[in-house]
């Protein structure tokens, strides 16, 4: 298989879906060195083998031509010695065509294998380069039909082309540049790829209600475990864990994207390829999808642990606990896409993601608080807790500004912080979409879903066998022998092993061998699939 393009460095087919594996070609040689070989029959290869009379098939003694009036009965007698079809060699130059291509052969090849017997020759430069004069006939009628196309295309003055341009054109959105190979403009791509995205959550309602049985069940246990936080200074830090849990567990639960994000990148390379839309379009459509799914879980969640842990009722810091929650898990979800985007492997992601929300945990202020990460000294914040002197209570604020070095001034700007990292996210995430393709767009798994009419009519196969085995026969069991049994139970167990597996079914070197004739015949011979 040497100069081929099965020694080439890609995945086929024929080379079990890998670049290196062993090419396992149906012939091997050229499609040209196959056409040829099949076109004549080399008898001397063949066996036969007669049932009854050997020459049977001669027939009468006489032709078809001789039954039709119409045929020529001497159409074997030439005209012209040596015409051209006497020889193999003309005819197969006759075929092909040969002295179509005005450019000679420069380099004749070995045509005949080595060490193969007295035919193994060169062919000679003069009569490689003699071919082109000896289908003359053909290469005039291709010249004329070149200009002849090209008097039509000066004529018309272009008009099929044009027109053709006219077309692709007209089928492209107005807004798409005329040499890009997309149809629809990027915003129509995002929205197409966002009902995709809803399709693909609202499909899988497995994963939608347990993701929303975590939310409502942790929420019910992480608020119970806050619940009734005493209003003096010994619930201040407490209340603090309160709120910031509510980010971190929302924040932590987003981390089911990075999956979503790295497995789906054939199917979008796939698509990339087909011209259906970019893989931008699809980073941002999932962005746009975040939008109302992320609200109803922050929704959920923000009002089982904001009454649960005793929070000020206050409509306004409500709402601002919502709001910060909301922003903060999307900008964390933006986050964990970003290190998907730019890892190779979920390995990687996962690593990265891990590391980043370790970091967010432990430096974002609290666990640490901000005046002890910014100052060199020790914090012995616990000795003052912002009380003024002689004072029996600590007001809130000033609570906060010792304790975090915040206040109230500090939200707005705080919350504009959380916005722009996230559109920075988003940012990086598009473009790395773009750049970086660690995923092949060749072949791929075609997987059917498991619908109900399916699961169904296999449970009513399935009874229906077991209806038929359970079938007494004149109501006397037929004996059988130990082995029998023992291998009847082995085969039995392993087709119900086979049945509830629900992972994909492969097969490797698969042969089949079938009684033909007295003999065998393989019809499966190492077959993977």
């Amino acid at each position: 298989m040497k100069k081929t393009i099965w020694q080439e460095d890609c995945r086929s087919w024929y080379k079990n879906n890998s670049a290196s594996a062993r090419v396992s070609a149906l012939w091997p040689g050229s499609t040209l060195h196959y056409i040829e070989m099949m076109r004549e029959t080399r008898y001397e290869d063949w066996d036969f083998k007669y049932d009854g009379n050997r020459f049977a098939f001669m027939g009468n003694g006489y032709s078809q031509t001789e039954l039709d009036p119409t045929c020529d009965l001497g159409y074997y007698i030439r005209t012209v010695d040596d015409g051209p079809y006497s020889s193999r060699d003309k005819r197969r130059r006759v075929i092909t065509k040969s002295g179509s291509k005005t450019a000679p052969i420069a380099n004749p090849v070995q045509w005949a294998p080595e060490n193969s017997g007295p035919s193994t020759r060169l062919a000679q430069p003069e009569k490689t380069q003699g071919a082109a004069r000896l289908a003359s006939e053909n290469y005039k009628k291709v010249l004329q039909d070149i200009e002849s196309y090209e008097a039509h295309l000066n004529e018309t003055d272009y008009v099929d082309a044009k027109e053709f341009e006219q077309a692709v054109q007209q089928g492209k959105s107005k807004r798409v540049p005329k040499k890009s190979s997309y149809t629809v403009s990027f915003p129509r791509q995002v929205w197409a790829c966002t009902l995709r995205e809803f399709r693909l959550i609202f499909g899988d309602t497995t994963t939608l209600y347990t993701k929303l049985f975590i939310i409502i069940s942790n929420g019910l246990i992480v608020g119970s475990l806050f619940y009734g936080q005493p209003l003096n200074t010994e619930g201040a830090f407490s209340r603090g864990g309160s709120a910031f849990f509510s980010i971190l567990f929302l924040g932590w639960l987003q981390l089911t994207e990075l999956m979503k994000a790295v497995s789906g990148r054939a199917v979008v390379a796939r698509h990339k390829d087909y011209a259906f839309y970019r893989p931008s379009a699809v980073s941002i459509a999932r962005v746009v999808t975040d939008i109302p799914i992320l609200f109803v879980q922050v929704v959920i969640f923000g009002v089982i642990m904001y009454f649960l842990t005793g929070l000020d009722v206050d409509v306004s810091k409500f709402w601002i606990y919502l709001l910060f929650v909301y922003v903060t898990t999307f900008c964390i979800t933006a986050l964990y896409r970003m290190f998907a985007s730019l890892s190779p492997t979920i390995d990687d992601a996962v690593r990265f993601s891990g590391i980043a929300l370790n970091l967010l945990v432990i430096y974002t202020g609290y666990v640490i608080p901000k005046t002890q990460l910014l100052s060199r000294t020790p914090w012995f914040g616990w000795l003052n807790c912002g009380a003024a002197v002689n004072a029996h209570s600590v007001d809130g604020a000033a609570y906060l500004q010792t304790t975090y070095s915040y206040t109230r001034s500090n939200l707005w700007r705080n919350f504009g912080v959380v916005i722009a990292f996230t559109v920075l996210y988003i940012l990086v995430t598009a473009l790395a979409t773009e750049l970086f393709l660690f995923a092949s767009s060749g072949g791929g798994a075609l997987i059917f879903k498991k619908s109900k009419k399916a699961k169904k009519a296999v449970q009513d196969a399935r009874a229906s066998d077991d209806e038929e085995k359970a079938t007494p026969t004149d109501g006397i069991s037929t004996p059988s022998s130990g082995g029998t049994a023992v291998d009847a139970q082995a085969e039995e167990e392993a087709l119900q092993q086979l049945e509830k597996s629900e992972s994909v079914f492969t097969w490797e070197n698969v042969e089949y061998t079938v009684p033909y004739n007295g003999g065998e015949r393989k019809l499966l011979n190492k077959v993977n699939g």
